[in-house]
């Protein structure tokens, strides 16, 4: 009796492990699973330089192009920091969003679920050391219009307006999360951001 249930609780021992290697494999299995893509700094109007970093723990940053996810799974998570100096001769008040987002299969040969879009399970996090606006846990999608179904021309804003006298140095901090509760619906979707935008804004 004791042999039969050891017996037992081996197999369902080995059929977990089996479902999790198998859970975890129908994610990486896919050449490129999820993927965000660009963008560059867009800089309007403004006397302001701009540096971008990326970081994988939030800690230690290192310079950074454009933002990337590339073959994410859910869970996943990038910090990234934009410092942005007054290089003017006159204060400056600067909006900084991301501009322009578009959902896409990342491989056409591989199944692509057009009924679900990306933007859904994207989380996004933001903060700034000039004033107290910052952005809490909200998906992508719930900060673009509700009116619209094509986020190509749309903002979703960081900072609505930071304040930088002459030579002052503003740094956003954001980061941008696969929900872990993206399923394999999202599977070789791709998130195209156009640039990220900083234009000048009255005080």
């Amino acid at each position: 009796m004791l042999k039969r249930r050891m017996t037992l609780s081996l197999v369902a021992l080995i059929s977990s492990v089996f479902l999790f290697v198998f859970a975890t494999f129908a994610w990486f299995a896919v050449t490129q699973i999820i993927d965000i893509f660009g963008p560059n700094v867009n800089i309007v109007n403004l006397e302001v330089s701009a540096t971008l970093e990326v970081s994988d723990d939030g800690i230690t940053y290192v310079s950074a192009s454009e933002i990337s996810l590339e073959n994410t799974v859910p869970g996943s998570i990038k910090y990234y920091r934009l410092t942005v100096e007054n290089v003017g001769d006159v204060e400056v008040y600067a909006k900084i969003s991301l501009y322009g987002f578009l959902d896409q299969a990342t491989d056409s040969g591989i199944t692509y679920d057009d009924s679900v879009n990306l933007l859904e399970k994207i989380v996004l996090n933001a903060s700034n050391n000039v004033n107290a606006e910052d952005i809490t846990d909200d998906y992508l999608i719930d900060l673009l219009p509700e009116s619209i179904s094509d986020y190509t021309t749309s903002h979703v804003y960081l900072v609505g307006s930071m304040y930088l006298d002459t030579e002052d140095i503003g740094v956003l901090d954001f980061s941008l999360q696969v929900s872990p509760t993206a399923n394999n619906q999202y599977q070789n979707h791709a998130l195209d951001i156009t640039n990220i935008t900083i234009v000048g804004v009255n005080p």
